[in-house]
């Protein structure tokens, strides 16, 4: 009864500072955003005189005009042309960046607001909390030669520190992982490496020749695969209310697939946002113009996802359960 007490209030908190906190930041920011694009003139100057440059030359190209007149109609349009791209591209470019700075700026006060509620967790972007070599180690991708990261989040609930990144990289030629990685510490080492897999995509991991391990759960088992280096000690670590929270971590996050690592000390999760669909959704997002209707499902989303890593990370706290 208490911990669902606890549970609404986080959740009744969580909205009140949306209506309360965020909604005018948001609304300020669509407004920012507005100002600056009716601000915008010269980009319209320089698709102006790109455009006079092209009936320029058509002008030039008809034979209506003499020739020493054509060439230098001809001349002009050329001149025109390159002086509306050196007015529009760097001006573009400007824009473009000053969005991104302003974006990350409410971005940033949003989710210092919203993270208060959930204790102690701190939002980054682009720092890789997760580095590269630690995704390699769990045997769930063949080696990432590049990767691309956006939000990131470094935290600790009850006890248990964990870090979450959402990542870009390739796979293979053919296909990429488009999605968040989530790392929760253990409070031991483990002994085994063991890695859970989705049967929808099987060649995905690279198995650092482990032993394939059956469990006693026949729905986990039509779904995923499981192989380790100690059957013992995985059937000890995947238990019915880990499976249970795997899948709902899976909902949460509404991805076709998903894997897990149990190695050394850090479990660590592979949730992929693309899937076998092939479209990819950007994840951790607050809509600013949801602040101007009633549509809700943006921030329920971003809640639902965080909230799945808590009790992820709740289930890790529970040792005489789990021997986590």
């Amino acid at each position: 009864m208490a911990q669902k007490s606890g549970y609404l209030n986080r959740t009744l908190e969580f909205h009140k500072i949306y209506e309360e906190e965020i909604i005018p930041i948001l609304k300020s920011y669509k407004q920012q955003k507005e100002k600056a694009d009716e601000k915008n003139r010269y980009d319209y100057l320089g698709a102006a005189l790109c455009f006079l440059s092209l009936i320029t030359f058509m002008l030039a190209c008809s034979g209506s005009v003499e020739r020493f007149y054509s060439m230098i109609l001809v001349i002009v349009s050329v001149l025109l042309c390159l002086l509306g791209s050196s007015i529009m591209e760097p001006m573009r470019a400007e824009l473009q960046n000053n969005e991104l700075k302003k974006k990350l700026f409410f971005k940033k006060k949003c989710m210092s607001k919203l993270l208060r509620v959930f204790g102690n967790i701190k939002w980054y972007n682009n720092c890789e909390v997760i580095k590269t070599v630690e995704i390699c180690e769990t045997g769930l991708f063949p080696p990432i030669l590049y990767r691309i990261t956006d939000d990131e989040f470094v935290g600790e609930y009850q006890g248990v520190k964990f870090r979450m990144s959402e990542t870009k990289f390739p796979v293979n030629r053919f296909i990429g992982f488009t999605g968040i990685i989530l790392a929760f510490e253990a409070n031991k080492s483990f002994e085994s490496h063991t890695i859970i897999v989705s049967k929808l995509a099987p060649d995905r991991h690279h198995s650092f020749k482990l032993e394939p391990v059956t469990l006693e759960d026949p729905k986990f088992c039509r779904d995923y695969n499981v192989y380790s280096s100690d059957q013992t000690e995985a059937r000890y670590l995947i238990t019915p209310s880990f499976m249970e929270r795997f899948r709902k971590l899976k909902v949460a996050f509404k991805t076709t697939d998903i894997a897990c690592a149990f190695l050394k000390n850090k479990v660590i999760f592979a949730l992929d946002s693309e899937g076998l669909s092939g479209l990819s959704k950007n994840l951790f997002e607050i809509d600013a113009y949801s602040a101007f209707t009633d549509d809700r499902e943006a921030i329920n989303i971003f809640y639902n996802e965080l909230t799945s890593v808590l009790d992820m990370a709740a289930y890790f706290k529970l040792d005489e359960k789990t021997g986590l």
